[in-house]
């Protein structure tokens, strides 16, 4: 239910009474916009790469990977040359880093006709199987490239596990590290993004 589907009865019963509502707040003053890094040649075409992996009929997670790496390493990280990526199906609901072993453990990309099997397998992970992903997207191709834009921002989320474990010394709170590697990795797909912008 939507705040503004909440709110209706109270604004019904206070334009009965006589009542006006507030006027809605004044906007907040627009701020400049940050100014985005430089986008090398090479990270250019690592989002070119990316995007080609994404969108193809055969796409490689292993390419996704190292065009990712590359990226990163253009931003100025460093990885380790033990950093090792294993490949599981995509129905496996858990995608993880591990620091022990320096590894990260991804889905493989989809291939035509597995769109909507991976999104049936997160709808029922995560809403228990309520949310239909047929009657959100146009046609399989779509729920094919989607997903595998799913797992690159996962395979991104995983990278930045692996960055914050070798680049901050204290020990986080779970949550903390979850947040760590997630503003990498929107960081990083947004830079990819402004690299790509086809």
């Amino acid at each position: 239910m939507t705040v503004a589907r909440t709110l209706q009865p109270l604004i019904v019963v206070l334009l009965a009474s006589g009542c006006t509502p507030l006027p809605p707040p004044a906007p907040p003053p627009v701020e400049p916009a940050p100014r985005a890094p430089a986008i090398s040649a090479e990270q250019r075409r690592a989002a070119e790469d990316i995007a080609r992996q994404l969108t193809s009929q055969t796409g490689d997670v292993a390419a996704v990977y190292a065009a990712l790496r590359r990226a990163y390493s253009g931003q100025g990280e460093r990885f380790s040359e033990t950093l090792t990526l294993a490949q599981q199906p995509p129905l496996k609901p858990l995608s993880y880093y591990q620091d022990d072993i320096e590894r990260v453990t991804i889905n493989r990309l989809l291939r035509p006709g597995e769109g909507l099997a991976y999104w049936r397998n997160w709808s029922k992970v995560l809403t228990g199987g309520s949310w239909d992903p047929a009657k959100q997207f146009r046609d399989p191709e779509e729920m094919r490239q989607v997903g595998n834009y799913a797992i690159f921002g996962i395979l991104a989320h995983e990278l930045g596990h692996y960055l914050t474990s070798h680049n901050f010394s204290m020990p986080a709170a779970r949550m903390i590290d979850e947040l760590w590697a997630d503003q990498l990795a929107v960081a990083m797909m947004d830079h990819l993004a402004a690299a790509n912008p086809g």
